[in-house]
């Protein structure tokens, strides 16, 4: 007969049922008469440390609180210490620290009612006074009162008991704290060593994973960081699923990392599952939270998206301050990263703002300390911006007092502060004084080859010998500089810096050189080969641009430090126009040009991020994405090798780093390849080459019946750029300080047809003030716009040549296109390129608005 297998395997899972059924009955009943066995007390601790365990907090002292009280009446005071530190375990837990304090103080108030006062349970007081003084970040008494712990377990344990490693962990990151990271690493180490005797799957041992992850972290190993963070991961989710507080700390350590090696959307994205799994053990308030609001916070002002950062800041101290946290570090961060954000927002008031509160947190919880003098530093520069010297001066003497008084401080961190102190006697006219200290600086920075500190150091000695007037020592710095921008032995190559930051120190210094020293020795002397040396500088400045744009524009949207190009660009470009009056070739007027474009395109920078000129060229969201880790990453690397982050770099380690770096740039190049290919316009947009010659203009873009005028504005002075095919100028000519409200005046004034003589009026002042001396120079039937800033707000077509006489009458003003015939373009470079040359520009729809009023 043959036998029906599925019968039998569904008669043996039958069988295998009730037997497991059997077995947990029995298990069960067991395990019910081993509780019956334990006394009430120890039956509510059972409950309450399995509640505790699943993170329901609240429900664990609702067992535990009324016990408490019992205890101590009946003088079980074994028990009732026991009690207290499972409350204050609880209370911490639940980001109530003033209850923790308060129980925890139950006891160390008491310690003479106790028989024995060295007992373990006394050592566990100790030890969560520790851990919630290490919380506050108040490393003293967080050190004080774990070894007071350590001392009393090490004394009643041995060796190798798990309860010592839970110090060691603690000791640790108390250590971390203070910045001592190879002993944090070490007592981590030894923790993870006593702990694993728990066995591998336990959450002490995950917990320390977790630490040495943060460790790693904080020495840029990220790789390392991330592996001894997935190994806490793992066992974690093992005996606590997936939706633990302690994977949220996970899942806030691994967006760290992520931020760090430019996975920027992906960190965001592990901080809100993060507060995702918080919120349904804790609701919307605690203390874990609002870290981790902060960090979000941090991720977006990376991506220069300020108005989210503020909002992810302002919600961390709000959580803090409806749980009256006391809890002053993490204020410290809030503030001090609010005043980072607002000084990017070139908001001083507020900087300073923000500082001061961070400062005075800082002071209290790190006195005397590096850290207490890092923002002190930061203080001095939004004070110089605001004019406030004396302030500045007397937050740099605490600066060195800190430094004299501590032996923490580094030869590094030292001269970098003396920086400051040279900025402070620029703004105090002190250039001498300015000159020896930055000479002392720079010296120490050649010593250790720290590229990006020299080069600020040489830019500190130029700004100071040209207020002392002294033009020839800084056309010999220049000369002394050449070498780190240009030839074979360049070494300030955009690709190699840590920050784009840094960038603008070496536009700064190139500029400041040459459109101060170089243009100022000219109006001295007279000598015209003055101009022709500024000229060979502003020639380098812009070649450097060309180069680097692209790269600038994947790294950062609103650029860092474009504004402070454009302070030193009103030299350059002033040099140059005199450069032209005196010797008017095509070559110096193509030379002025190409300076009023590279302004422009400064503009075009703060405005347009990656993210933009991509949606603009109809290219996926990921690619943004891959580009901005990608150039994460790079800076990361970049940051690694620089002296600046690491003293000591193994040969072998930088040889890995440095060809890690090569593929990442490689990568990098072949997706901009890919998109330069693909997408026309965002070749267009990133690859900016300012190559104007004034035979492309005339053969390409302008008519023989046309006139082109490109407009450049720099602070309070436009310059009008004419060319026709058979002249060329350029024309210079002030704008008033309320230039602006007059065209949002003019502009309502077209909007309302009550009163004609207004409209006129306000219509000539524009043109007069706009075209000045310029409209004699045009004279061709057609007329070719090319617009800057607010210009491009001005309806030209709408303006008045002349003021009309007698009654004036809308429909008979002498409008400007009733003269020329108008077109408006970006700028003569984009044109110059176009393929479709003047028929671009001929190739015109024109639309007038009529009103039916009289007039």
């Amino acid at each position: 007969m043959k036998i029906n297998i599925k019968h039998i395997s569904v008669l043996l899972l039958a069988v295998i049922f009730v037997s497991c059924g059997r077995g947990e009955q029995k298990a069960k009943k067991n395990e019910e008469t081993e509780v019956e066995k334990l006394s009430r007390t120890d039956r509510i601790f059972k409950k309450a440390d399995s509640l505790s365990f699943i993170s329901e907090y609240d429900k664990s002292n609702l067992l535990i609180l009324p016990e408490i009280h019992d205890l101590y009446y009946k003088k079980d005071y074994k028990n009732y210490i026991d009690a207290v530190n499972m409350a204050a375990a609880n209370f911490r837990k639940l980001g109530n620290y003033d209850s923790a304090f308060t129980y925890c103080g139950k006891i160390v108030d008491s310690l003479a009612r106790f028989p024995d006062s060295t007992n373990l349970s006394i050592a566990q007081t100790y030890y969560l006074l520790g851990l919630m003084y290490r919380d506050y970040g108040i490393t003293k008494e967080a050190s004080e009162y774990l070894n007071k712990s350590l001392q009393i377990r090490s004394e009643l344990l041995p060796k190798n008991d798990p309860l010592i490693g839970d110090i060691y962990n603690n000791i640790a990151i108390v250590s971390q704290i203070k910045g001592e990271l190879d002993n944090a690493e070490k007592y981590f180490r030894l923790a993870l060593e006593l702990r694993k005797q728990r066995g591998f799957y336990d959450k002490s041992v995950a917990s320390t994973y977790m630490n040495l992850g943060t460790i790693f972290y904080d020495k840029r190993e990220y790789t390392l960081s991330f592996n001894y963070l997935d190994t806490a991961m793992t066992i974690q989710r093992k005996i606590l699923g997936d939706y633990h507080p302690a994977i949220a700390s996970i899942l806030t350590n691994i967006g760290n990392t992520l931020s760090e090696i430019g996975k920027l959307d992906s960190s965001i994205v592990a901080y809100n599952k993060a507060v995702e799994i918080l919120k349904k053990t804790f609701g919307d308030n605690h203390p874990l939270i609002a870290k981790i609001y902060n960090n979000i916070g941090v991720g977006y002002s990376f991506l220069n998206d300020y108005n989210s950062a503020i909002t992810f800041f302002e919600r961390s101290i709000q959580i803090k301050e409806k749980l009256n946290s006391k809890l002053g570090n993490d204020y410290y961060d809030n503030y001090l990263n609010l005043g980072i954000v607002y000084q990017s927002l070139n908001d001083q008031q507020k900087t300073i703002e923000y500082y001061s509160k961070a400062m005075e947190i800082g002071d209290k919880l790190f006195p005397g300390t590096p850290i207490s003098a890092q923002i002190k530093s930061m203080m001095i520069e939004p004070l110089l911006d605001s004019g406030e010297i004396s302030a500045a001066r007397k937050y740099y003497y605490d600066i060195m007092r800190i430094f004299q008084n501590s032996a923490e401080v580094d030869s590094f961190s030292f001269f970098k502060s003396r920086t400051q102190l040279s900025n402070i006697l620029l703004a105090e006219e002190n250039f001498i004084a300015a000159i020896k200290n930055t000479s002392d600086c720079l010296k120490y920075f050649k010593s250790i080859d720290e590229l990006n500190w020299i080069l600020f150091c040489y830019e500190l000695l130029a700004t100071a010998n040209l207020g002392d007037k002294d033009y020839t020592e800084v056309g010999r710095l220049y000369e002394e500089t050449k070498e780190y921008f240009t030839g074979e032995n360049n070494k300030f190559d955009v690709g190699k810096i840590a920050a784009y930051q840094r960038i603008y120190r070496m536009y700064n210094l190139i500029l400041n050189m040459t459109g101060n020293a170089f243009y100022n020795q000219y109006i001295e002397a007279g000598d015209v080969a003055n101009l022709d040396k500024c000229k060979e500088v502003y020639e380098n400045m812009i070649e450097l641009f060309q180069k680097n744009y692209s790269i600038i524009l994947s790294e950062s949207s609103k650029i860092a430090g474009s504004s402070k190009i454009k302070e030193y660009l009103g030299t350059a470009i002033e040099s140059a126009v005199m450069n032209y009056k005196l010797n008017p070739t095509n070559e110096n007027y193509e030379f002025a040009l190409k300076i009023a474009e590279f302004g422009k395109s400064l503009t075009l920078l703060e405005k347009l991020d990656k993210n933009t000129a991509m949606e603009l060229s109809n290219i996926p969201a990921g690619y943004a994405a891959d580009v901005s880790s990608l150039q994460k990453q790079i800076f990361n690397i970049n940051s690694i090798i620089s002296k600046e982050n690491v003293t000591e770099l193994s040969r072998e380690k930088k040889e890995i780093l440095e060809a890690e770096l090569l593929d990442k740039r490689f990568e990098l190049q072949q997706i901009e390849r890919l998109l330069r290919e693909k997408y026309p316009l965002y070749k267009e947009i990133t690859e900016f080459k300012i190559d104007i010659s004034v035979e492309d203009i005339t053969s390409n873009i302008i008519d023989p019946d046309q006139t082109a005028v490109e407009f450049y504005i720099h602070g309070k002075k436009l310059y009008s750029f004419i060319i026709s095919e058979s002249s060329k100028e350029i024309i210079v000519n002030s704008l008033p300080d309320d230039f602006e409200n007059k065209i949002q005046s003019f502009l309502s004034s077209i909007t309302s047809i009550d009163d004609p003589d207004i409209f006129a009026q306000k219509s000539y002042d524009i043109y007069k003030t706009v075209f000045a001396e310029t409209d004699l120079l045009i004279d061709t039937h057609r007329l070719l716009i090319i617009n800057d800033g607010f210009l491009g707000y001005v309806p030209f077509d709408a303006l008045i040549y002349e003021l009309p006489a007698g009654v004036i009458n809308y429909k008979t003003m002498p409008y400007l296109i009733n003269k020329l015939s108008i077109g408006y373009a970006y700028s003569f470079n984009v044109l110059s390129k176009s393929t479709r040359g003047r028929q671009y520009i001929s190739t015109f729809l024109g639309i007038a608005p009529f009103s039916s009023v009289e007039n």
